[in-house]
């Protein structure tokens, strides 16, 4: 199984550390501030990213999941909204259900699954979960800055409930904020998914 390395990972030459550091093997700069440990020494946290297996040091359990996938992984699926949880911008699967990952610290998902945007349509016809293929299809991108929670929350619903009811399509997708208002293009775009799954599994 490939193993990740966290990167933008910058450590200073032990030349350009004063002399206070000669304990640590390197200072690491992640976003805006340093952290120093020592690597043969430290512990590290594994979790499972979009089918691989994610290494990092556990100095970053207590940053923000969705800083790490997108600062580190390099994973631009999940995006910044609000910060607190209340738009849904930053939506990834964590052991298959939808969660906030600007409310995660990353050492929330240790020993656990995490899939984002980016991997949800792997191994599919295409490249594509048939909810992508069903917001494509039905046209509901405008900005598309909110399709990444859109899409990840639907396609969390359809996994646990196949038979969701309007009622619950409309609970779930109205707890993602979309701006631009295709509420109404959302809904049309699940129920095609919902579809399509249901016929997949006959």
């Amino acid at each position: 199984m490939q193993v990740h390395e966290m990167s933008k990972i910058k450590a200073m030459p032990a030349t350009e550390r004063g002399s206070g550091d000669e304990d640590f093997g390197a200072i690491v700069q992640v976003g805006r501030r340093s952290i120093a440990y020592t690597p043969s020494k430290e512990v590290r946290m594994r979790f499972t990213l979009n089918g691989n297996e994610a290494d990092i040091p556990s100095a970053f359990a207590e940053d923000r999941l969705l800083w790490l996938l997108r600062d580190h992984f390099h994973l631009n699926g999940p995006k910044y909204g609000c910060g607190v949880g209340a738009c849904g911008a930053c939506v990834v699967h964590v052991d298959g259900e939808a969660q906030r990952s600007c409310l995660l610290m990353a050492g929330d998902v240790g020993g656990r699954r995490v899939v984002t945007l980016e991997h949800l349509g792997a191994g599919r016809d295409g490249g594509l979960h048939p909810v992508q293929k069903a917001w494509i299809d039905a046209g509901v991108p405008q900005c598309g800055y909110c399709q990444n929670g859109l899409i990840m929350t639907a396609a969390a619903l359809l996994a646990a409930n196949p038979d969701a009811t309007a009622r619950d399509i409309s609970a779930a997708m109205d707890d993602v904020i979309c701006r631009c208002g295709t509420h109404q293009r959302i809904r049309t775009a699940v129920v095609a998914a919902q579809t399509s799954i249901r016929r997949r599994s006959r």
